[in-house]
């Protein structure tokens, strides 16, 4: 257990190790998502990053429970990360030729993101760690592994519209995106 000590303000979620060969030694990456916005992986075909994502998902699901987080996975690369669908955590897992599916999805997300808006409104506060000061909501994760995959789709470019319209309006309610690709 090499994560921070748990507090209720703070989700610390270990992507990898860190290699520092002059010292000879390793040491988590651990990233405060509380305090950062989102997280996107870029690195060539075989690189990590699909197993960076699975060690994101691994250290949530040791280390905090449903009711501090809750995710979902769209996953355009090997479908490797389909084994996290059956978590209590997951609320979908979702892939290429299910579109309709990952349409719903994103009308539901829209629907939580307007619901937080109008309760944080109603809460008079502004953020998503003022709201939780008063009544605790699950961080939601977004895991997008090969965002470029939308690309060969037949609607893919209106996903990926859809998909950076999300990212704009979800950071300040609690929603984070965690996205690979191969290139930017």
């Amino acid at each position: 257990n090499e994560l921070p000590q748990r507090n209720e303000e703070h989700i610390h979620l270990m992507i990898g190790y860190v290699d520092d060969p002059e010292n000879q030694t390793q040491f988590p990456l651990i990233i405060d998502f509380s305090k950062n916005q989102n997280l996107m992986s870029v690195g060539k075909t075989l690189s990590g990053k699909t197993t960076a994502l699975e060690t994101i998902l691994y250290t949530m699901v040791t280390h905090y429970s449903p009711e501090d987080i809750n995710y979902y996975i769209l996953d355009f690369s090997s479908r490797m990360l389909n084994i996290f669908n059956y978590s209590p955590y997951c609320g979908g897992c979702w892939g290429e030729g299910e579109e309709k599916n990952i349409e719903k999805f994103f009308e539901m997300l829209n629907e939580i993101i307007a619901k937080r808006k109008k309760d944080f409104t109603k809460a008079s506060v502004n953020s998503y760690e003022a709201y939780c000061s008063i009544q605790k909501i699950p961080m939601i994760f977004i895991f997008v592994d090969n965002i470029a995959g939308l690309s060969s789709w037949k609607k893919g470019e209106a996903i990926y519209y859809q998909l950076n319209m999300l990212i704009r309006e979800a950071n300040p309610v609690g929603i984070k995106f965690i996205i690979t690709a191969g290139s930017i």
